[in-house]
Parts: structure tokens; C-alpha cells; sequence
């Protein structure tokens, strides 16, 4: 599929899709993740006659104006991490249900770990797709089904 074939495909699908539950797929991961009041909203805008959409971020009522600055780089790729899942779901006639993350929760603090596992884990389990977890936090190993460690070449079954 080529890629503007594809993005058409997305945006189409996200328009019949309901933007709520995304928007409440979102906060309720970053709730629980991070254990804080966080809203996740998707405002459709019109640009050149085409609707997209801005996220927007949420804290205790008050939206965040710089996500980064104000709450690290954990919190994007968790966000990040959720929408590629959404896309996955919404367009499960086109796609593979197999997500591979390299380093994709590097930035995440150490104490978010456990909640982002658990909840990935039952995520995947739930929505029935697998998640291949690339990283060097050896926490992560906890919540795997199978880990490996690939060291100098040689691959080791943990």
C-alpha cells in the first residue's frame, strides 16, 4: 500500500471510528501509567480543506503547553506507543497485529515500569496482539512471556 493510499485509509477509518474512545483508550493508559489526572483530547481542525486533528494534553484541568518541557519524554512515547496501537486497530484489515518497540520506552522513568508493562501486557493480551520489546531496562523482563538477551551476537532464552 503505498503511503498516501495508507494515510487516506487512516484518516478515513479515524473519521467512522469514535474519537471518544480513543480519547478515553489514551487517558485511561496515562492515568494509570503515571497515576495523575490526565485527559487526552483529539480537536478536529479544518486545514486546506481536509479535517485532522491536534492533540492536546490535560493536567488536573489545566492543558499542558509544552508536554516535554513540563512532563519528560516518557509520557510522548507513551503516547506515542497508544496511538500506533489505535492505528493498528483501526486499520486491522491492512496491518500486521505484531507491534515492535526498539527503545521505545527509553525515556520512561524507572517507577512508571511496573504500571507500563502491566498494562501493555493486558493491552496486547486483550486486543490480541503481540508486543516485541527491544530495550536495555531489565525491569521490563518482568511482564515479558519470553525474553532473550542478545549479547555480542550470541542469543540467550532468559
Amino acid at each position: 500500500m503505498q503511503a498516501a493510499s495508507f494515510c487516506e485509509v487512516l484518516i478515513e477509518n479515524l473519521n467512522k471510528s469514535s474519537v471518544e474512545d480513543i480519547e478515553s483508550l489514551v487517558t485511561e493508559a496515562l492515568q494509570y501509567i503515571f497515576e495523575e489526572d490526565y485527559v487526552f483530547k483529539m480537536n478536529p481542525t479544518t486545514k486546506r480543506g481536509s479535517v485532522t486533528y491536534v492533540f492536546t494534553l490535560q493536567k488536573s484541568g489545566e492543558e499542558i503547553d509544552d508536554i516535554y518541557e513540563s512532563q519528560g519524554g516518557g509520557l510522548i512515547q507513551v503516547i506515542s506507543i497508544l496511538m500506533r496501537i489505535v492505528t493498528i486497530l483501526i486499520n486491522k484489515k491492512h496491518m500486521a497485529k505484531t507491534l515492535i518497540l526498539d527503545e521505545s520506552l527509553g525515556m520512561l522513568s524507572e517507577e512508571y515500569i511496573d504500571n507500563a508493562s502491566k498494562f501493555f501486557k493486558d493491552l496486547g493480551n486483550k486486543l490480541g496482539f503481540r508486543i516485541i520489546l527491544v530495550t536495555h531496562q531489565q525491569k521490563f523482563i518482568d511482564y515479558a512471556d519470553v525474553a532473550y538477551q542478545v549479547d555480542h551476537g550470541k542469543v540467550t532464552k532468559l
